[in-house]
């Protein structure tokens, strides 16, 4: 299927629904800036709580509820993922269906794999990264001993174009480990093995992301996991769902 197919087929599996996508979004979106508004609270008044009477009590409720907020943001991600794969899967499941059948599976689920794709970005960020941050400190450290304009210039436009590539391709990866997430959301087992067929398309999928538009992120979202699907071409759902279900 060419990009302007999906696009089309994302538009048109969106029609009517696409309040669904902007509520889970805005939903996410709001539980993680009140979570960075706490943890920026507890970092300021941390040692003046300390101090003052009732201060521990305050410190503890205040980070059981970002761990708690934290929990709830990846049950939400957990039950969009399954939203979004029915949707692009042409199942006939709604959000109210997904929420009512959350399970403590379910939950563990989610903890798990949010953990398992957080390791996987974190080592792809780091291996794209390393090698780009170490050129521009060697440039740095060049720059402070005195050489001279064109060999800090050639350096200079060396560290750029590296850093620019590490980000590029970051990104790109960062994008399949999303995307895997979102098609492992009811087995995990099967997320390095999604992840890998995902990457293998990488320099496909950026360009495809690229060319989508950045106002609607839900007909992105939905557009970019059409692609997926495709290129992960053994990819079964959970039976239509129906397991699931049941």
């Amino acid at each position: 299927m060419n990009n302007e197919r999906m696009r089309v087929k994302a538009r048109m599996l969106l029609v009517g629904k696409s309040h669904v996508g902007k509520a889970l979004l805005f939903f996410n979106v709001f539980v993680k800036a009140l979570i960075r508004i706490l943890v920026a609270f507890l970092f300021w008044k941390f040692v003046f709580l300390l101090n003052v009477d009732g201060g521990k009590i305050i410190i503890s409720l205040s980070i059981a509820a970002v761990i708690l907020a934290s929990l709830l943001c990846e049950c939400v991600r957990l039950a969009g993922d399954r939203w979004y794969l029915a949707l692009c899967s042409e199942e006939s499941l709604n959000l109210w269906q997904i929420v009512l059948g959350f399970s403590v599976s379910d939950f563990m689920l989610a903890i798990k794999v949010g953990i398992k794709a957080r390791f996987a970005a974190f080592i792809r960020a780091g291996a794209f990264l390393v090698f780009p941050l170490a050129f521009l400190a060697f440039t740095l450290s060049v720059a402070q001993k005195g050489a001279s304009i064109a060999v800090i210039a050639v350096l200079s436009a060396g560290s750029l174009i590296l850093l620019l590539c590490g980000i590029g391709f970051g990104v790109a990866s960062l994008s399949c480990v999303n995307l895997a997430r979102t098609l492992c959301c009811y087995r995990l087992k099967d997320f390095g093995s999604l992840l890998k067929k995902l990457e293998a398309s990488a320099c496909g999928l950026f360009k495809y992301t690229l060319s989508l538009g950045f106002l609607n992120s839900a007909y992105r979202r939905a557009a970019k996991l059409i692609f997926a699907i495709g290129v992960c071409t053994n990819y079964v759902s959970y039976n239509a769902n129906k397991e699931y279900m049941n």
